[in-house]
């Protein structure tokens, strides 16, 4: 018998409320904010902060990795669960 577990692939979802997004869901991943949403609520989730010397890379695209939060200036979240959005 054919299994009927749908085969997702590249999906994206959008939730929209009072017309106008405010979160997305990418493949199984959680549903985080949009940017907007955000900026208007900063406090709304966890936040790391990396240190001087990795903001131009990541302003250029490079993903942030572990030796830009560990350094002088930058700030890891305690007990944060692996996969989770910041």
């Amino acid at each position: 018998m054919p299994s009927t577990n749908p085969i997702r692939e590249n999906t994206i979802s959008f939730y929209q409320i009072d017309s106008e997004i405010l979160f997305m869901e990418i493949r199984d991943m959680p549903v985080i904010p949009m940017m907007r949403l955000l900026h208007r609520y900063p406090l709304m989730m966890d936040a790391m902060q990396c240190d001087k010397g990795a903001i131009k890379h990541i302003f250029s695209g490079s993903n942030v990795m572990a030796p830009g939060l560990i350094s002088a200036g930058g700030k890891l979240c305690p007990d944060l669960d692996v996969m989770a959005p910041v």
